[in-house]
Order: structure tokens, then sequence, then C-alpha cells
């Protein structure tokens, strides 16, 4: 078996395992759950403090629950946490720099509020660089699309401007979060709706 096939084998084996919508639905909670708490430091600290604790746990009992009876169980390669954490501050440092000099470029100067105006364009292109991720691992090109939707959501909104240069990141967020709730719902039902459980599950 060569390393293109191995390639193949893991792609399929990931795009099968993201199939039930369980990642869009815990993804657009904890987009919805950082727009309610933005702005309020010690809420911050708390939705962190329990994201840690409890979301990766239910999120398995999930799978367990709904997914594994339906498609068996596969053992994923997973990236080292310091190579994947080095990787995403990486991005987001190269993120900042290349909206900052934009900024410089168009505006001349950067405020304050002007920094604030254009986070949702920020938060755009970070989720850009998740998609792109995600659709490399999967070798599911629709995880594109996902990330281009983010990003222009992202720069519509910096570029209409609210009231409070602070209120476009709490829309972005809501409006995504919902989105990647929805569409999660979406998949989970068809899913179960489309796969019945399997007689026999191996743990292997």
């Amino acid at each position: 078996m060569n390393e293109v096939d191995l390639k193949e084998m893991e792609q399929k084996a990931y795009r099968e395992s993201m199939r039930d919508g369980l990642t869009e639905i815990f993804l657009g909670i904890v987009l919805a759950g950082a727009a309610a708490m933005y702005g309020k430091p010690p809420l911050v600290a708390a939705f962190v403090a329990f994201y840690i604790l409890f979301v990766p746990r239910t999120f398995e009992r999930l799978k367990r629950r709904y997914t594994y009876p339906r498609i068996g169980y596969a053992k994923l390669h997973t990236d080292p946490p310091k190579k994947t954490a080095y990787g995403i501050f990486s991005y987001m440092l190269v993120v900042a720099v290349v909206l900052v000099v934009a900024l410089l470029i168009i505006f001349g100067d950067i405020t304050y509020d002007l920094w604030y105006r254009w986070l949702p364009t920020f938060m755009g292109a970070m989720l850009t660089g998740a998609f792109i991720y995600v659709a490399d691992k999967s070798g599911d090109p629709h995880y594109y699309g996902l990330g281009v939707f983010g990003l222009a959501v992202g720069v519509v909104l910096s570029i209409y401007g609210f009231e409070s240069a602070r209120a476009g990141i709490v829309v972005y967020l809501l409006f995504m979060g919902a989105g990647f709730f929805g569409l999660g719902l979406t998949r989970l039902t068809y899913f179960l709706h489309t796969h019945p459980v399997l007689e026999e599950v191996c743990d292997d």
C-alpha cells in the first residue's frame, strides 16, 4: 500500500466520522456562547473551564451513543497537541499581521474602534483556516465552501459598520453559531435517518 492509498483511507475514515453533524453542532454552541460572554472576562474564564471539563466528554458520549453504533469506531490519527497549538498560534499571528497591515494601508491608522469593527473579518479568517485544515483531513471540498462563507460574512459585517464597533463581532458569532448549529442538526437528523444501527460494533 503506497502513501497515497493510506492518505485516502485516512481521509475516508475522517470524512465518515464527520457525517453525523455533531462537530457543527458543538461549533455552533461554542460560537453562540462566545457571543453571549463577549466582553465579560469572568464569564469567559468560566466558559473556557466548562468547555475543557465537559465538552470533550459530552462529545465522545454522543459519538458512542449515536455514531459508533451506526458506522463503527476507528482510531483516527491526531496531530500532537504541541504541533496543533503551534499551528493555530502561527496562523492566528499571520492573520493578525496581514489584517493590521491592510488596515494601515487603507485607513492610515488603527484605533480601537477600527480594530473592533474588523474583528468579524479576523474571526472569519480564523474559521477559514480551520475549515481548510478539516478539508485536507477529510478530503471533503464542501468545507472550503464553509470557510469562504465564514470569511465573506465577516467582511460584509465589517464593511457594514454598526453604531457600536463591538456589535459586529457579537452579531457575527451569533449568526455563525446559529448557522452551524442548524447545519449540524440537519446533518444529524439525516445521518440518523439514513444509517440504521449496526448489529455488532467492534471497539478496535
